[in-house]
């Protein structure tokens, strides 16, 4: 062991889990902790045979035991008297082969118990043999203090010293290590101590919650109380639920008691709102909100009139908010969003998501246009009693109180009809909103496969024609509806007046909506085309923008010109027919429309059958029918709305029919230690393309830094793709910590990694954002990843420091700033796991290895794709690629000492 290691004795040393708290199968179990241990003696000097009921303390200082046969599971144990008590916390096990060292002794409060797994063997060494060993074969001796000490500091998290000084001896420091171990075993055995308390204590508060809401549940039964949450759930969880059951969502509590940690396990959105002015007054939706000044978390429910303030607490209080309970509450609140189902969905699908919770405008709007229908209905019933009996017997005082009856119908039809627009509106606009969040949340969980597919001008007009469908849905479908009722309404006071006048006008109608409908077919090649074409021509668009200076370069400003020309002149040769057509569907509507007038007079004058009308009552008739063929002609609209649909139906199928990539049967990752591991991986983008890898193996362990390196297109940042979960293996598996990333919730997993690609792009902003990346993180967090990435000098001679703007692209920075302050985005959420694709190729050598050094203090396992072979040097194992085929492995100088292998070639070549 170094110098540097004894010295640092008497510092108490990090401890973590050294495995499972239990011993394995093979071990004896925990003694029950008021139990003393019998213990065997060993002999100092000779053999020892032992069973499995026969364990030992390992001391004093300076005497070992070597394992001849069998194996022995080492536990922590409290010393009381001289001999073990309580229970034991496992450690790990010694094979045969291994060798064992006295730590510490009789005075030791804590010692290190050995237990035969099986029955064993062991050899002693007393002091004087281990001298000989020292003497005679130093290299063996050397060997096994060093396993010794690598066992330990992998279980207690130890940094692994050297077996000791250059030209010491391999047990000079054997008594300092021990004592380091001791105090690591203490403090672990206090913190053992404390996370059982807490998991009693949990355990009492969770069996009185449970109490609690097994009562609750039974008096909701007979009060008109809402459902408690469910148990396991902090505060900040049981406050998000009652927001949860108000959008008619099913959250789970998260890892973290916090809005994100739940958003994040319910896999919805959460994102926060600010609560300005007389917010509570208007309907915001359902809200996460925190009371001052302790932050407890509280439902903000929409009510009629306003708002309710309701507790996460079981009594299920709810308060009426006023602007002194809302001042009470922080500025800052959280909105949940409703995601879109899993499953292919259609239009159909879309309507009832939009129609969730939103029932009641819709109710409202249909009753109250109904209501305003039969207020209009008194129009044709007052001008025929107005001609038939008011004006022929000059009865003013029936004149002036049919005026007034009229007067007061349309005033109070325009007011309903002002109410049944108005709840249609709200309808509208919310189910907009939560469909709109809803497409483009479905959007950003879809595979990146899926983006290949599909240009992103082109994905835009298919998202757009989602909000399309949901538009006609939601508006369309609701005018035809009341439509339908205003003409069902004016056809039952036209057969009161005249059945076959009615037959003549239900035949008129009928007529129109045919012609309506047959034209809307022959639109619905149009749309289709057209619909096609604006999705090319906005693709076309966005990357005529985006390659702009490419087009500059190769002067070819002219051809993109023309080929937008070429689009966008048969689109709007496609839209001038469209509009012809809806044009003469238009006239002849009109004119089939006055042609069943004509036919109504000459019925009437000539009559039809026993048909005798009077004045009054052909007028009324006549007003009845202009409603209904207004009301008809609204519901035969719905023909063309729906041809329509199913236009935009088809452009959205590609989003709306695509799985997105995680959903419920991906389990957590948990917190990943960084294991990474390709198991006989292959690789083709499409079927019957080639293979892009073929049969790749390769493994990382925690904390390794692991190069990837080869010629360009050998499938190096396909590798990386895999790795991400971007693409799935044709065959083999990709492993993190042991899981396979087919089976797993890819959104956790890639948090946890750090990622800087070749063809990173900043986004506009201030740098402060560009590095945070949306995240929520501390100041000094940020400070560290500047200086971990090398930034901190140019950050301090950027006039604004953090907050100076970065232009889209980061055109306004250095090659090796963007590249910077891509690799500082990468850190700054501090992940288990780093992958870096030609992150350091604009760095120059002093830039690239102060990243290099702080990586490596960072201790996180890195996999690091490279062209410049001299940024690996420091890489644990690096793997040539060779068209898809691992064709070497080792280290740098392993590689580097095959003269005529792929990574000498390489390195060769670079160097010419």
């Amino acid at each position: 062991m170094s110098s540097s290691t004894a010295r640092s004795s008497n510092a108490a040393p990090t401890t973590n889990s050294c495995s499972p708290a239990a011993p394995s199968p093979r071990s004896s179990p925990s003694r029950a902790p008021q139990e003393e241990t019998a213990v065997t003696e060993p002999p100092a000097h000779g053999d020892l045979r032992l069973q499995g009921n026969e364990p030992f303390l390992l001391r004093p200082e300076g005497v070992a035991w070597r394992v001849e046969r069998g194996s022995l599971g080492l536990f922590s144990v409290e010393i009381r008297d001289g001999a073990p008590w309580g229970s034991r916390s496992f450690l790990f096990e010694v094979p045969a082969g291994a060798s064992l060292f006295g730590v510490g002794n009789a005075t030791e409060r804590r010692g290190v118990l050995a237990v035969p797994l099986e029955e064993s063997v062991l050899t002693s060494l007393p002091e004087r043999e281990l001298e000989r060993l020292e003497r005679e074969e130093p290299a063996r001796l050397r060997a096994s203090v060093e396993s010794w000490r690598r066992r330990w500091s992998e279980c207690l998290d130890l940094a692994p010293p050297p077996v000791a000084p250059d030209g010491g001896s391999p047990l000079a420091a054997q008594g300092a290590f021990h004592r380091w171990v001791l105090q690591a075993l203490e403090r672990k055995a206090e913190l053992d101590r404390r996370a059982a308390a807490r998991r009693l204590e949990a355990v009492e508060r969770s069996s009185l919650d449970s109490g609690r809401l097994a009562r609750r549940r039974l008096a909701a039964v007979l009060e008109d109380a809402p459902e408690p949450p469910p148990a396991g759930g902090g505060p900040v969880f049981r406050a998000a639920h009652l927001v949860g059951r108000a959008l008619g969502l099913s959250l789970r509590p998260g890892a973290q008691d916090t809005p994100e940690g739940v958003a994040r396990a319910s896999r919805v959105r959460a994102r926060r709102v600010a609560l300005r002015g007389p917010w509570w007054r208007k309907d915001a939706g359902p809200l996460l909100g925190f009371r001052k000044p302790g932050g407890q978390p509280v439902a903000l429910l929409p009510a009629p009139g306003g708002y309710l303030l309701a507790e996460p607490d079981l009594d299920g209080r709810r308060l009426r908010l006023d602007a002194r309970l809302a001042a009470e509450l922080e500025p800052e609140a959280y909105v949940f969003s409703r995601p879109l189902p899993a499953e292919r969905l259609g239009a159909l699908d879309l309507l009832r998501f939009a129609l969730r919770g939103q029932q009641r405008d819709v109710v409202l709007a249909l009753a109250l246009g109904a209501l305003a229908t039969l207020l209009g209905m008194t129009v044709p019933l007052g001008t025929g009693l107005l001609v038939d009996e008011a004006v022929p017997l000059a009865d003013r005082a029936l004149i002036w109180q049919l005026f007034a009856a009229l007067l007061a119908a349309a005033v109070g039809r325009a007011l309903l009809d002002f109410m049944a627009a108005l709840h249609a509106l709200r309808f509208a606009s919310r189910a907009d909103a939560d469909t709109q969040v809803a497409v483009w949340d479905r959007l950003l969980r879809l595979r990146p496969s899926f983006f290949r597919r599909h240009p992103a001008g082109d994905l835009q007009t298919r998202a757009n024609a989602v909000s399309g469908i949901h538009e006609i849905l939601a508006g369309a479908t609701l005018r035809s509806l009341l439509g339908g009722t205003l003409a069902l309404l004016n056809f039952g006071l036209l057969t009161l007046y005249s059945l076959p006048l009615a037959l003549v006008a239900l035949g008129a109608g009928a007529v129109t909506a045919t012609l309506t409908a047959a034209v809307s077919v022959a639109l619905l090649r149009l749309e289709r085309e057209i619909e096609s074409l604006r999705g090319a021509l906005r693709a076309g668009v966005v990357d005529t923008v985006q390659g702009v200076s490419k087009l500059r370069v190769a002067a070819a400003e002219e051809r993109a010109f023309l080929a937008w020309a070429e689009r966008y002149g048969r689109q709007q040769e496609l839209l001038l027919r469209r509009k012809a057509l809806e044009d003469r569907v238009s006239v002849a509507q009109f004119g089939l429309s006055m042609f069943s007038v004509v036919l109504l007079f000459w019925f009437s004058v000539n009559g039809l059958g026993d048909l005798r009308l009077s004045a009054g009552s052909f007028l009324a008739f006549y007003v009845a029918y202009g409603a209904f063929l207004g009301g008809l002609g609204t519901l035969s609209d719905l023909a063309p709305s729906l041809l329509r649909v199913r236009v935009l139906e088809e452009r959205a199928a590609p989003i709306l029919s695509e799985p997105p990539e995680v959903d419920a049967s991906k389990a957590d990752p948990g917190l990943l230690e960084g294991r990474v591991e390709l198991e006989r991986v292959s690789f083709r983008y499409e079927p019957g393309s080639p293979e892009v890898l073929r049969d790749v193996s390769l493994r990382a362990e925690p904390g390794e830094t692991v190069a990837v390196v080869g010629s360009s297109g050998s499938g190096k940042s396909t590798l990386v793709r895999l790795l991400l979960g971007f693409e799935t293996p044709t065959s083999g598996t990709v492993r993190l910590d042991g899981q396979d990333l087919r089976g797993l919730d890819l959104g956790a997993v890639r948090r946890q990694i750090g990622v800087v690609l070749q063809d990173g792009r900043l986004s506009a902003g201030t740098l402060r954002e560009c590095i945070a990346a949306g995240a929520d993180v501390r100041a000094a967090d940020l400070e560290e990843a500047v200086q971990r990435a090398g930034l901190a000098e140019d950050v301090a001679n950027m006039p604004m420091g953090l907050h100076t703007v970065v232009s889209e692209g980061g055109s306004n920075l250095s090659g090796g700033q963007r590249q910077r302050v891509l690799i500082a985005r990468a850190l700054v959420r501090r992940p288990r796991l780093l992958v870096f694709d030609e992150a350091t190729r604009f760095l120059d050598n002093r830039s690239q290895s102060v990243v290099a050094e702080s990586l490596t203090r960072l201790g996180v396992t890195q996999i690091v794709v490279a062209h410049r072979l001299s940024t690996v040097r420091r890489a644990d194992r690096i793997y040539v690629l060779d068209r898809g085929t691992v064709v070497q492995e080792g280290s740098f100088r392993e590689l580097l000492a095959d003269a005529d292998g792929p990574f000498a070639r390489l390195m060769r070549r670079q160097r010419a």
